[in-house]
């Protein structure tokens, strides 16, 4: 079984100032739905919606560890989350994810921006600073704002190799 830290949340847009621009035009890094496979009892629900039906509307945020850098599309984390998600609660699942690898906390002016794939969706295996980890929430209160469950990890991008190796007040 898969041991997952889910972090339970309510996303408000605008919560770091104003989204604007930035998520104009901004897709997603893994847009889609997850059916209940089976036929097995309901072992998961939302305890602040006890009665919530339908489709379970799930964002993720953040860096390489949330996209799931390097592993095959089905076997990324969003996606093992989401069907494990489906099949607990019995309800579709709709993952949208904006994580990607190298992600940051906030903005890097003059970052690299996620290259994008021949389908429009950002490539979220290659390095980028662009979207930050703050520029990615606020993208998501814009296009999600009824989301019931959060997935949000990311920093280990803002520390660097010199940090870990040569922590202060050695550097």
């Amino acid at each position: 079984m898969l041991n997952v830290w889910l972090v339970a949340g309510v996303l408000t847009a605008g919560m770091y100032g104003t989204a604007g621009a930035q998520c104009d035009g901004v897709r997603p890094t893994r847009d889609w739905s997850y059916q209940p496979l089976g036929s097995a009892a309901v072992t998961l629900w939302n305890p602040l919606l006890p009665g919530a039906g339908g489709e379970l509307q799930v964002v993720a945020i953040g860096d390489s560890v949330v996209w799931g850098n390097g592993d095959k599309p089905g076997f990324k984390i969003v996606d093992l989350v989401g069907q494990q998600l489906a099949d607990a609660t019995r309800r579709p699942v709709h993952m949208t994810s904006w994580a990607h690898s190298g992600a940051r906390l906030i903005t890097n002016l003059g970052g690299v921006k996620s290259p994008i794939g021949t389908d429009g969706t950002p490539l979220g295996d290659l390095n980028a600073a662009e979207l930050s980890i703050t520029e990615q929430a606020e993208c998501a209160a814009q296009a999600k704002p009824n989301a019931e469950l959060l997935i949000l990890d990311g920093c280990i991008n803002d520390v660097g190799a010199l940090n870990i190796a040569l922590p202060l007040p050695f550097n």
